[in-house]
Parts: structure tokens; C-alpha cells; sequence
């Protein structure tokens, strides 16, 4: 299996499935294939059995996570000097660049949910003041039917009290 096939089945990065072959941990072979670059290599049956082992390891204190499955990732390309800007203003919080992106998009998704709060608090208000228009309308309406059918206006406007305000 490829590198990033091996990465995406084991749920860790290319980086850190580097980091298990250089440390001896994961049989890999290369595979020369045509003149170029050659590639490597995993076997499928080492990888399940690297899976299950990382799994053993994330069941325990300081593993991956409660569940034994590694936790999810965003990874994304930054220019140059976007990187620049996010390190110079992680350094300026006394914090690594991948702290402070997370940071910026905790705060981002926190203030999106402020802002969809808030529409909903003004649509909420909004259908209050309209319910409470509509009811006046139909206290007006009752109040016209009723004198309509000869409901004395003092005992119409009791019933409306009692029943609708």
C-alpha cells in the first residue's frame, strides 16, 4: 500500500508514518518502479497489525484519546507570508503557530455561533411582536362579532378578558 493510503487506513499523518519507520516500528519496503524516484511500499498485513497495536496505545493513559481512535484533523496550505503573519502573531502570544491557528478558529466558529444566537434572538422577538399584533386584531374581531350578535358590549368585553387577553 502507498504512503498516503498506509496514512489514511492507520489515521495518522504521512509525517507521523515517517516518524514510525524511521523509528523501526513499521516494515516498509521500496519499490523501484521505472527510472525514477522510487517509492515505499507497506504491506497490508503489517499495517492491520500496526493498527491494532496503535489502538492498544490509545486505549491507555497518554494514548490518542478515550476511544483508541486518533482525534480528527484539518491541515491546509498557507503562502509564505500568511505563515509569517501567523507566526509572528503566535510568537507575539508566546505560542506555537498550530496553537494559535486553533485558537483563531475556536474564536472564529464561537463568534458564528454569537452571531446565528443573535439573528435567532431578533427573529424570536420579532414573531412575539407579531403574535401579540394578531392577537389584538382578533380581540377587535371578537368584539365586532360579538356585538353583532347582540352580546351586551359590557359582557363581551368581560368574555374577551377572561378568555383571550
Amino acid at each position: 500500500m502507498r504512503e498516503t493510503d498506509a496514512a489514511i487506513y492507520l489515521g495518522v499523518s504521512v509525517r507521523s508514518l515517517h516518524r514510525y519507520r524511521k523509528a523501526g516500528k513499521l516494515a516498509f519496503r521500496q519499490v523501484q518502479n521505472g527510472p525514477g524516484r522510487p517509492y515505499i511500499d507497506y504491506d497490508e498485513r503489517e499495517l492491520a497489525r500496526f493498527k491494532t497495536q496503535l489502538a492498544g496505545a490509545a486505549s491507555t493513559p497518554g494514548g490518542q484519546g478515550r476511544t483508541g481512535s486518533p482525534k480528527p484533523r484539518v491541515s491546509f496550505t498557507l503562502s509564505r507570508s500568511e505563515y509569517a503573519e501567523l507566526q509572528e502573531e503566535a510568537t507575539r502570544y508566546g505560542t506555537q503557530p498550530s496553537d494559535y491557528a486553533r485558537r483563531l478558529l475556536r474564536e472564529g466558529l464561537e463568534s458564528r455561533l454569537r452571531q446565528e444566537a443573535e439573528v435567532v434572538r431578533r427573529e424570536g422577538q420579532a414573531l412575539r411582536t407579531e403574535v401579540k399584533r394578531l392577537r389584538a386584531e382578533m380581540v377587535g374581531a371578537f368584539e365586532v362579532v360579538l356585538e353583532l350578535v347582540g352580546v351586551p358590549p359590557e359582557d363581551a368585553k368581560q368574555w374577551l378578558a377572561q378568555n383571550l387577553r
